[in-house]
């Protein structure tokens, strides 16, 4: 359950859980809003043990067509089309680092990182990391996900190299 506060100069505060968000306004309108107003939606999911379905998506951009699934890294997981439900093979940002977002004001270029939030377009960087960034339609939001498990202490390490293991098909991107 998420409880406002309003004890804040600078920006929008709400605690959820032992989490507490705050919102902090950019100076683009100068206005406070809450967190959901930047389009960034946070939740987690509580498990046994660490799902072995493949990477972890800790991040979804989702723009009028598209899902953009990203894991730990940053690194774009899956593409999914949101009319079919269906994962898009081949499509040029798998495998492409998350970097932030943008937006164009006047002759101006808005910036956020490291996430896009609500209305800019997604930026994703080539793996050859050499100036190349390709830009998504507006994002109409984001989704941070956060897990949590509970292992045996004994199972710590293999919890964390689960955890931190980078998947085949991404390593030969």
């Amino acid at each position: 359950m998420s409880k406002p506060r309003d004890d804040s100069r600078d920006g929008a505060v709400e605690e959820v859980g032992d989490l507490t968000v705050e919102a902090r306004p950019f100076g683009i309108s100068g206005r406070t809003a809450a967190a959901s107003a930047y389009g960034v939606e946070l939740t987690t999911l509580e498990a046994a043990v660490p799902p072995e379905t493949g990477p972890w998506t800790i991040c979804e951009v989702v723009t009028r067509n598209s899902v953009f699934r990203v894991d730990g890294r940053f690194l774009c997981t899956e593409v999914v089309d949101r009319a079919t439900g269906k994962p898009k093979p081949g499509h040029k940002f798998l495998g492409r680092r998350l970097v932030g977002g943008q937006r164009q004001l006047g002759s101006m270029l808005w910036l956020c990182h490291p996430i896009p939030l609500r209305g800019s377009a997604a930026v994703f960087e080539a793996p050859d990391r050499r100036s190349h960034y390709f830009v998504t339609s507006p994002v109409e939001s984001v989704l941070m996900k956060v897990t949590s498990v509970t292992v045996a202490d004994s199972e710590s390490v293999a919890a964390w190299d689960e955890i931190a293991r980078t998947p085949p098909d991404a390593a030969s991107r």
